[in-house]
């Protein structure tokens, strides 16, 4: 198990302790046993929860990659990116920050940007990628830095597919043998069959959706884009009892 944050450090005298070690803020002391006990998993939770913010604990050093990264989050430039796209991004600049946080930005070069993407697989480095891109233009713009060491790193190839293979009708039927009306598959496949939304919409479709008028209306997370369903239209008879359980 991989727990995020947490560092053990060896005293001279051979002592070892474990703590969480979130970039900007203060140790915090965890258990010295396994990482998977309910124990340390308790306290290790409590920790994440609990923990000083930045402001108030170690302070970033200025100049640093990390500083800057605390900065690029809370910019116009960052914040005008698709909420699902700043949570993604959050996600990789915590791993940028865990690894070269304390170097300095004026020190970041082309060749530490393809170091730290060439160790992750095409598709996830290709993402890395984009969002050093982002933060890169952001610090230039903002004269942090006077290059872009950003702009000549490539792209990582990728091997080309045809994409996920749409089911076909018979394989949607033994799918509806096997998962009964009232299962929480059956109703993520009907949802989606009938709706034709992104799983990240479909997870956030429900009754509140359905308009007076008998309309499912919801905007798509990804594009922004407002989607409009005749909800109160004649349906087939497997998914009219579908939502049914649905709404009750």
């Amino acid at each position: 198990m991989k727990l995020k944050h947490v560092k053990t450090v060896t005293k001279p005298s051979g002592a070892t302790f474990t703590y969480l070690a979130v970039p900007g803020q203060k140790l915090v002391r965890l258990p010295d046993g396994p990482r998977d006990s309910p124990e340390f998993l308790l306290a290790y939770a409590t920790a994440m929860a609990t923990a000083e913010p930045a402001e108030r604990g170690r302070k970033l050093a200025t100049g640093s990659i990390a500083a800057a990264v605390k900065a690029y989050q809370t910019s116009a430039a960052f914040k005008t990116l698709a909420p699902n796209t700043q949570t993604q991004r959050r996600g990789h600049l915590s791993k940028i920050v865990d690894r070269w946080g304390d170097a300095r930005l004026s020190d970041l070069r082309t060749k530490h940007i393809q170091a730290d993407i060439f160790t992750l697989a095409p598709h996830p480095a290709n993402n890395r990628r984009k969002v050093w891109r982002g933060f890169c233009a952001w610090a230039k713009a903002t004269q942090q830095i006077a290059l872009d060491p950003s702009l000549e790193v490539d792209k990582v190839a990728t091997v080309k597919t045809d994409g996920f293979t749409p089911w076909l009708p018979s394989e949607i039927e033994t799918f509806r043998k096997h998962w009964s009306i009232g299962t929480a598959q059956r109703l993520a496949l009907e949802l989606i069959y009938w709706t034709a939304a992104r799983a990240s919409d479909a997870v956030r479709i429900g009754p509140g959706m359905v308009q007076r008028d008998g309309w499912l209306t919801f905007r798509q997370k990804k594009t922004g884009g407002e989607v409009s369903i005749p909800f109160n239209r004649a349906l087939p008879r497997l998914p009219s009892a579908c939502r049914v359980i649905w709404i009750f």
